[in-house]
């Protein structure tokens, strides 16, 4: 396990290298790798057998669900009633609360590493007015494209909330209908538990990458207006 463990992080940290470069790899790879690494225990968490399918039934203020007794049990039924499941346990990857918690911390660190390699410097490309006053029309143009620059670094907490948030909830929905309509014995509802298993895989790859490549955009300048000038 040690040397497997071993092999990944050196995979990662090599990913981070190629695009980084060995002087950003450093501090971006603690960030890359712990996020990739905690978002899939997060993705994977939930398809422990026990998640989101044992708790205490209620009945429900609104649509519910049918209940069968067994025993000293009660069974969920898909079929409409008046009684809802409030699990014990859920998959943290399907609360919005945790991915837009992710999402912030990336993006203020993807800020940190930013100021961290380029200094105040930095924020030119959010608020660009150097070329204002000497050539107007081309100035205003890096202003607004400097505006789109902010909208669009917001929208990144955005993006990776509802990516995580929508394609993990979407596998619970998917899972829980599949085997209300098939039964819970079926090769189908294995076979879209193991898609699951692939699909928490690449989710955290791609959250992890998308803050690397992020990061490493923030350590490269954004033009030199001394040698356009030139």
């Amino acid at each position: 396990i040690g040397n497997a463990m071993e092999a990944i992080l050196e995979m990662l940290y090599n990913l981070t290298e190629s695009s980084a470069g060995a002087k950003w790899a450093k501090a971006i790879f603690p960030w890359f790798a712990t996020i990739m690494i905690y978002v899939l225990f997060a993705n994977l968490l939930k398809l422990v057998p026990g998640f989101e399918s044992i708790g205490v039934i209620h009945h429900a203020h609104g649509e519910g669900h049918a209940v069968q007794h067994m025993g000293g049990f009660d069974m969920i039924l898909p079929e409409e009633g008046e009684y809802i499941l409030a699990p014990f346990f859920r998959g943290i990857s399907v609360d919005l609360n945790f991915t837009l918690t992710l999402a912030v911390i990336s993006f203020v660190m993807i800020q940190v590493i930013g100021v961290r390699a380029q200094g105040m410097a930095y924020f030119s490309k959010f608020f660009n007015t150097k070329r204002m006053f000497k050539v107007p029309f081309f100035g205003a143009m890096d202003f607004l494209v400097g505006l789109l620059e902010v909208i669009s670094e917001f929208a990144k907490i955005l993006s990776f909330t509802f990516r995580l948030f929508g394609n993990m909830f979407a596998g619970v929905v998917l899972v829980a209908v599949v085997a209300s309509l098939l039964g819970n014995v079926s090769i189908l509802a294995a076979m879209i538990m193991m898609f699951e298993l692939f699909v928490g895989l690449i989710q955290a790859f791609v959250f992890g990458m998308l803050t690397m490549v992020f990061m490493a955009m923030a350590t490269q300048g954004h033009g030199d207006e001394e040698h356009a000038e030139h």
